[in-house]
């Protein structure tokens, strides 16, 4: 950045803050990264820089989404296709088409969302790209898990891990890891989903990835409630929701507050089940993500559960327990049981 200052070079300057602003957002540092890429699409624009535009602009969108406001990161990677496309960047092209296929798959345009994310994955191979086209396979392998498809998941996933560990990327594994045991799970293989959802724990936690720890925290406390064991289930939830509170990325806290209704369930407290069910709906309203349970199969029995434990009305009146705020939400989750929050806290 200093040099670029030196030199007058709006280019480069763009460039420079663009690439701070990405650095930003691996550190879980959503408003830096967000003031970075502002700061970048200025100096593109004022350079007529049609690339370095279509990155800032994706930059600002993957921080919106990150934060919960999944209708402006849309509307910022729609502007930056634009820009990408004037700029005949194929690179920059390929990585709004990727994003774009996460805000689809978000919305739950699923078949939108892998005819993009296979278009993208097309120009990354193009390119020669090798970590991006692990992104895009472990994107793939979302869509299909949202779907119902994990046969298809653990492939693209399977995918994913072999591009990284090919090039050395350690770190990266650990989401590839999340997903394959994600999708193994969801396909009767608990033993290997502990497996490699373990693995996957121990290398984020190696590299201090708050996100990445949270992710799997996530998914090892649903093994481990598949398993019987409510005990560590709730421990681990209770924490992967702390740190997802810790970043500010709170997309897939969801399934953490799926984990600890059915926590509840185990444990008798139907009423608590169903508020954690309402918490959960209420935070999928506010950031706008349509994110469908982690293990369906398992879900279904804890609504079930919770709904014959109590009247209709009781119900009810649990899931739609006052407005409730993501703090709120969190609070609530990663209290004891055997200190419950008072119901305003809900």
């Amino acid at each position: 950045m200093a040099l670029a200052r030196e030199f007058g070079d709006l280019r480069l300057l763009a460039a420079a803050l663009n690439t701070r602003g990405l650095l930003a957002r691996g550190q879980d540092r959503y408003a830096d990264s967000a003031r970075d890429h502002q700061a970048a699409l200025e100096q593109a624009r004022a350079g007529a820089d049609r690339a370095g535009e279509a990155t800032a602009l994706l930059g600002l969108a993957y921080a919106a989404m990150f934060t919960g406001d999944a209708a402006q990161a849309g509307a910022l990677a729609e502007e930056s296709l634009a820009a990408a496309w004037d700029s005949g960047d194929r690179h920059a092209l390929a990585r709004v088409l990727f994003l774009l296929a996460w805000a689809t798959s978000n919305a739950g345009a699923l078949e939108q969302a892998e005819e993009l994310g296979t278009e993208a994955l097309g120009l990354f191979r193009a390119l020669g790209d090798t970590g991006e086209q692990a992104d895009a396979l472990f994107l793939l392998g979302t869509v299909a898990v949202y779907s119902g498809g994990y046969e298809r998941a653990a492939g693209f996933f399977a995918g994913s891990l072999a591009r990284l560990r090919d090039q050395g990327d350690e770190k990266g594994t650990a989401r590839a890891l999340g997903g394959l045991g994600g999708a193994l799970l969801n396909l009767g293989d608990r033993a290997g989903a502990r497996d490699v959802l373990e693995e996957s724990l121990v290398v984020a936690r190696r590299y201090g990835d708050r996100w990445g720890t949270a992710m799997s925290l996530t998914l090892v406390g649903h093994v481990d409630l598949a398993d019987g064991d409510e005990t560590r289930a709730q421990a681990l939830l209770a924490e992967a929701a702390s740190l997802f509170a810790d970043t500010g990325n709170l997309m897939f806290l969801p399934w953490c507050l799926e984990g600890l209704a059915a926590v509840a369930t185990a444990r008798g407290d139907n009423e608590r089940a169903a508020e954690l069910d309402g918490a959960r709906e209420a935070l999928r309203a506010q950031i706008g993500m349509l994110l469908p349970p982690v293990h369906p199969t398992a879900y279904a029995p804890t609504l079930a559960t919770a709904r014959a434990g109590l009247t209709p009305a009781a119900f009810d009146a649990a899931r739609a327990r006052q407005a409730r705020q993501a703090p709120q939400i969190i609070t609530a989750a990663t209290s004891s049981w055997n200190s419950p929050p008072p119901k305003s806290a809900w």
